[in-house]
């Protein structure tokens, strides 16, 4: 498995509805481990409160409102089909990776005055991820565990 890079903000990618999976392939598969490592690595799961932020957006935080139950339908890394529910955090994970899916960014729901407070902020931030890309590695010291940005 490895980290990939992270896509950032302003690169048409995010902004890109994904196409219907039809074969679950090896290659598949080590892209959703791959997808997993990155996120865990980047510490991309936050808290359960009802801000949220995204790995695409660095240091960029709103109030986002979502149902706090969503029930999906999806197939897993061997192409078998199923069905799961998700409260709170979990539900929102969900809801927010799907709206990557279709092309959508957390900040698509931020009131235009916010909206444009986080651009703001975005404009003086993105300077640090050269060519749109947020790079994430993992140091290992002893039994430390240690993520760092590139």
């Amino acid at each position: 498995m490895s980290i990939l890079d992270i896509r950032v903000l302003g690169d048409p990618v995010l902004r890109r509805p994904t196409t219907a999976v039809m074969d679950v392939t090896d290659e598949l598969r080590g892209l959703i481990a791959n997808m997993f490592e990155t996120m865990y690595a980047a510490q991309g799961i936050r808290n359960e409160k009802a801000e949220e932020g995204c790995l695409s957006i660095p240091d960029i935080y709103g109030d986002v409102e979502r149902p706090v139950t969503v029930t999906i339908r999806a197939i897993d890394e061997n192409g078998e089909e199923y069905e799961a529910t998700g409260t709170e955090l979990l539900g929102r994970c969900f809801q927010h990776e799907i709206d990557h899916l279709d092309g959508k960014l957390f900040i698509d729901y931020l009131s235009p005055l916010k909206r444009k407070a986080a651009m703001a902020t975005w404009e003086k931030t993105k300077g640090k991820y050269p060519g749109l890309i947020r790079r994430v590695r993992t140091e290992i010291k002893g039994s430390h565990h240690r993520e760092t940005e590139m």
